[in-house]
């Protein structure tokens, strides 16, 4: 294979590369390397993404209308995205739980045998997985699926399928398995257990971090427990952390100014993600906070002492959400580390976290990046970016009309 071709083609997205197919027999050939779609993914990974997708949360079934891939900018959608009869399988079949360098982590809505996929839609690939446990029921919500690619951990595998969810055979609630699965052989293995704390915790919208092997981040819920003192631990909201490599978890308290009038707005929204500084390309995680419109954004700056940094708060009428009517906000998510999007009820906008936007203006303001067709329900965002990366062992065709 020519080296110069090789590299050209692991920079492209796989859309154009699918496309170069259709050019010439050497293309084609070159498309089908496997050492190819590795060292693709490896280079866009690097790279921001520039799809994302949204669906309505905790969907029990996701029709065609409401399953949306979107894009950043209008000049990635030529090159970016995924064919048509994909998106058709995935609304009909699938609702979207991970997602990590092209690669989709599905609910299977029809059969119970295989309760879950991984499913590449631009090469039309999936790999049906059993279930995590014998009392496994994808109807209930108190679990979470995170995927991360390219770990790189020492692992036979380089990317990280973990489940997280309750033990039944254990009174404690507090107390979650874990277990991380093997396409090679084609099962789960234990992964130690992860302590959450007396609240409920949003396992719908990890952050995960490369970090000393691997660290996962969640949200814990924000109402107000009568059986909770406010001299206990758990009082107010809090955020878990739990490293893969050796199974600890951590408790991190949130910000003393995010824990004010939590308890008095029942309208109010948290969020915890992935951040990272394009000045010192440092990756952290930042807390989100909506209240009464106005968006409040701290960093993590030390995990050990809890310690944190307001980096943006700003009303949502001055960063451009709406002129007049107060609007609906059905969701919020942080992508490419640095940019916060934005679900109105039927609007998508992008902010920057940090830098201008409009570097002609000296306010910044968010970008109308197109719409959504969930309404009002509240919406999950998954960053999404058009690779090779196969599935794993077990990989077959999509199943296709």
């Amino acid at each position: 294979m020519d080296i110069v071709v090789f590299e050209i083609f692991s920079h492209l997205p796989a859309k154009s590369i699918f496309k170069f197919r259709i050019v010439s027999k050497q293309c084609h050939e070159n498309s089908s390397l496997v050492l190819l779609a590795f060292k693709q993914c490896k280079n866009l990974e690097s790279k921001e993404d520039l799809c994302f997708i949204i669906q309505p949360k905790n969907c029990e079934k996701v029709s065609p209308t409401n399953l949306q891939l979107n894009f950043l900018c209008e000049t990635s959608k030529p090159f970016c995205g995924f064919p048509p009869p994909s998106l058709e399988f995935l609304s009909t079949t699938g609702s979207i739980l991970a997602s990590s360098n092209g690669l989709l982590c599905c609910k299977n809505i029809g059969k119970a045998e295989y309760p879950i996929f991984l499913c590449n839609p631009v090469t039309k690939t999936w790999l049906p997985i059993i279930k995590p446990t014998s009392y496994f029921n994808i109807d209930q919500y108190q679990f979470s699926f995170v995927l991360a690619c390219n770990v790189d951990h020492n692992r036979e595998d380089d990317y990280i399928l973990m489940y997280a969810g309750p033990r039944p055979d254990v009174w404690d609630t507090s107390i979650n398995l874990c277990k991380i699965y093997s396409p090679r052989k084609k099962a789960w293995e234990e992964s130690g257990e992860m302590v959450v704390g007396s609240r409920s915790i949003d396992f719908g919208s990890p952050a995960y971090l490369k970090n000393d092997g691997g660290t996962i981040y969640f949200m814990s819920d924000w109402n107000e427990y009568l059986t909770i003192t406010k001299n206990r631990p758990f009082y107010w909201p809090y955020i878990v952390s739990y490293n893969i490599r050796n199974s600890i978890s951590k408790f991190l308290k949130i910000p003393k100014p995010a824990r004010k009038g939590v308890f008095k707005d029942h309208s109010s929204m948290f969020g915890v993600f992935k951040f990272k500084d394009p000045t010192t390309c440092r990756e952290s995680i930042c807390l989100i906070k909506l209240m009464k419109l106005v968006f409040s954004v701290w960093m993590l700056t030390d995990i050990n002492s809890s310690t944190w940094k307001l980096i943006m708060k700003s009303r949502s009428k001055a960063m451009g959400l709406y002129e007049y009517l107060k609007p609906t906000i059905s969701g919020f998510t942080v992508i490419n580390g640095n940019l916060l999007l934005i679900a109105t009820a039927d609007q998508l906008y992008g902010y920057t976290l940090t830098g201008d936007l409009m570097k002609s203006s000296n306010v910044k303001r968010a970008v109308k990046i197109g719409w959504h067709g969930c309404g009002r329900d509240d919406v999950s965002f998954y960053s999404y970016s058009n690779t090779l990366r196969p599935c794993g062992d077990g990989a077959v065709p999509l199943p296709l009309k």
